[in-house]
């Protein structure tokens, strides 16, 4: 058995999830992780060594997410805000981008089934999987909480900013992620204003450091 790309999706672990885990990962040969705090994890609780290994979706590139994506979507310039759970600080910072970038706002996330309404915003509720990668393929910028909203931006090379909140240990998975790209310029606190002035990312850069991380994941996946 082997483990690949896997989180804990928190920092630290109790003593009796240790125990439980312990047990459980005996019958594992190689340990893969999504990111550092995972490894740390392993190696301080449990003494197991591990690997850093991409997320799945981004082992695929771009050019093989393009094909899923559909022709006769939406495609007037806007914003794209995607979140697991939503806030009002996301909201005011999304009204603000808006503003700021002169883009309508596309929004899906909880605020559709809390039945939110904002007059400047169009809520989508019924987007299946083709749907929802190509409203990122799509976008003129993108304002994510999300781990998979920042991997869909960094996939389609769409500007981002990624807004987190201290106090939720999943965002250690998007700022992991971040850095290895060296891309944490574009991590934005909730406490924080989130101050959007342009920007330029050398995509070609990240490109090469991403099909490097692919190289060994594919090593890793050839065990």
């Amino acid at each position: 058995r082997y483990s690949y790309a896997a989180s804990f999706g928190k920092k630290s672990i109790c003593a009796e999830e240790a125990r439980l885990i312990k047990k459980e990962l005996a019958r594992f040969r190689k340990i893969s992780v999504r990111e550092e705090s995972g490894r740390d994890i392993l190696k301080r609780e449990l003494n197991r060594e591990s690997s850093v290994n991409l997320d799945p979706t981004l082992l695929l590139e771009k050019r093989i997410w393009e094909k899923l994506c559909l022709k006769n979507s939406y495609k007037k310039p806007y914003l794209l805000v995607y979140a697991v759970n939503t806030t009002e600080k996301l909201f005011a910072e999304a009204e603000k981008l808006s503003e700021q970038l002169n883009l309508k706002v596309v929004f899906i996330g909880q605020a559709v089934k809390k039945k939110i309404q904002h007059p400047k915003f169009k809520f989508v509720s019924d987007a299946g999987p083709l749907e929802f990668i190509t409203l990122f393929a799509n976008a003129s910028y993108v304002l994510t909480s999300s781990f998979h909203g920042t991997a869909m931006s960094l996939i389609f090379e769409r500007k981002f900013t990624s807004l987190l909140n201290r106090n939720n240990e999943k965002s250690d998975r998007i700022v992991s992620l971040l850095k290895m790209l060296s891309l944490d310029d574009r991590i934005k606190w909730e406490n924080e204003d989130c101050v959007i002035s342009e920007y330029t990312v050398e995509w070609e850069k990240v490109k090469s450091e991403l099909e490097r991380y692919r190289k060994e994941a594919f090593s890793y996946l050839s065990e």
